[in-house]
């Protein structure tokens, strides 16, 4: 008989993780909805962390220097794992923070060879729902 699959109580999917209020540097307050590891098949490491701005859709700028801070929480914790990727993906929608669709936008970021972080891309995926 198959072991049992572990029940929450608040929704039927494990995600999100944190769903709390999280302050930034620069006094902004975003919602963090989860912090995840990932490591490819051949074994480079990289995080994501998901949370929901105010910051509107349109000001992509305001959006990417809000990234920048939210990836410059986590950097130092993953980067001593061997993280040379990370990116900062906001959800707009609850399904998005629990993981059962793409979040609406990915700031992308790769660390340098002298540790420091910097923004590479920014990804829009199609929600295929």
């Amino acid at each position: 008989m198959p072991p049992e699959r572990p029940r929450f109580a608040e929704s039927p999917h494990p995600y999100p993780l944190q769903d709390r209020p999280l302050e930034l540097a620069s006094g902004r307050i975003v919602q963090l909805y989860n912090v995840v590891s990932m490591t490819s098949p051949n074994h480079a490491t990289s995080f994501g962390v998901q949370y929901r701005s105010s910051i509107p859709a349109a000001d992509e700028e305001g959006r990417k220097a809000e990234a920048t801070e939210v990836i410059a929480l986590y950097a130092h914790f993953f980067a001593a794992q061997g993280a040379t990727r990370g990116s900062a993906q906001l959800c707009a929608t609850r399904a998005q923070a629990e993981m059962r669709e793409p979040p609406e936008m990915i700031f992308q970021f790769e660390r340098g060879d002298d540790g420091s972080w910097r923004y590479v891309a920014t990804v829009r995926p199609l929600n295929t729902r």
